[in-house]
């Protein structure tokens, strides 16, 4: 029968999906707990970060596809992938922000290092570096909201504080 096929496909693409998201809740995880911040560890979470991003991305149309083929199968409620992928979104954007900007500190500070002070420019360095620590001091906020370890709350504390060497 046609019908059983279709809800027989639907469900191990539904199950591939679940896979899926608790993959991607997995690595927002690891962002969160993170304690250890070398100069590896920081490219590794901008690496993270952006299969994060990647992730949600794909996910949400899945979820939209998922949904649309449901509906076309006659079932009057849909999955409720939505909510997930909000929370998710919530969680990670503030996480998002703090390890592209370690990441940018971390380049930025390589380059101050290893260039001779006269080819700086001591005004754009103070502007970065300045920036850099309101978007810190902004996400710091967030982080109380949602309850964040305080490994990362820490981490986002000394960057808004002093310059590191690597």
């Amino acid at each position: 029968n046609k019908s059983a096929e279709l809800h027989i496909v639907l469900t191990e693409r539904m199950n591939i999906f679940a896979d899926e998201l608790k993959a991607t809740g997995l690595t927002i995880s690891t962002l969160r707990s993170e304690s250890v911040f070398s100069a590896s560890t920081v490219k590794k979470g901008v690496s993270k970060v952006k299969r994060i991003k990647a992730s949600l991305e794909q996910n949400t149309i899945e979820a939209e596809l998922i949904n649309t083929q449901e509906r076309d199968i006659g079932l009057e409620n849909v999955t409720d992938y939505k909510s997930q992928l909000d929370e998710f979104k919530r969680i990670s954007e503030p996480l998002s922000v703090l390890w592209e900007c370690s990441g940018n500190y971390l380049n930025e500070t390589i380059r101050w290092y290893s260039t001779h002070l006269k080819e700086l420019n001591a005004e754009k360095i103070e502007n970065d570096a300045d920036s850099m620590r309101r978007t810190v001091l902004k996400v710091r906020k967030k982080f109380l909201q949602f309850d964040m370890p305080q490994s990362t709350y820490f981490l986002s504390l000394s960057l808004s504080l002093s310059p590191t060497k690597t």
